[in-house]
């Protein structure tokens, strides 16, 4: 953990302990999310509350995939959370615990800025792109032809031009029948019992 709070990287850290020969907790090579974890499920070294005199359960449920048949674990929300202090457990001190929390989080934002610059790289890519080959004028029109050809397809416009124009501007003539029903049907009249 003081490692971690010194800024050394998980990645280092699981790179030094598989030089030195240490398997991780299971047998295995270290790897980084064997440190590092997940932040909301609260897995890994750096987010198990056990070393602070912790006991966290019921932090995850596991549903079955219908399309994999496989298990897939979903966080529950905290307030399902069942927590228990258990003091004897405890083999850091709540100093250190903050500082592996405040790097931690300090981590998280650097990983949210570089996602938000890429998406922000991509989109002005994109609209640079529609500017420049988009919006000529032929490509343009070329366009609005499809979208009508397409809603008069499915009928989900009204069709554009001369023919529209011209029914549009019809009217029908009331009907005189008084027993037409809204749709145009003729209504029975009622049956007389005798």
């Amino acid at each position: 953990m003081g490692a971690i709070a010194n800024g050394v990287s998980p990645e280092a850290i699981a790179r030094q302990l598989n030089r030195e020969g240490i398997p991780d907790p299971g047998g295995r090579p270290w790897r980084n999310t064997t440190i590092r974890g997940q932040y909301r499920r609260g897995t890994g070294l750096i987010n198990n509350e056990a070393y602070v005199g912790r006991l966290a359960w019921n932090r995850c449920r596991y549903i079955k995939d219908p399309k994999t048949g496989k298990r897939v674990a979903r966080p529950n929300p905290p307030e399902k959370w069942i927590i228990v202090e258990v003091p004897s457990s405890r083999i850091i001190d709540d100093d250190l615990w903050s500082c592996v929390k405040t790097r931690q989080a300090e981590i998280r934002a650097l990983v949210e800025q570089r996602r938000a610059a890429k998406r922000q790289m991509a989109e002005s890519r994109v609209l640079a792109g529609l500017k420049d080959k988009l919006l000529e004028p032929n490509r343009i029109d070329l366009f609005i032809r499809e979208v009508q050809t397409e809603a008069m397809r499915t009928r989900r416009l009204p069709p554009t031009g001369a023919a529209w124009n011209a029914s549009s501007t019809r009217k029908s003539k009331p009907s005189s029948d008084t027993s037409a029903s809204p749709r145009g049907r003729s209504r029975r009249p009622p049956s007389s019992s005798t």
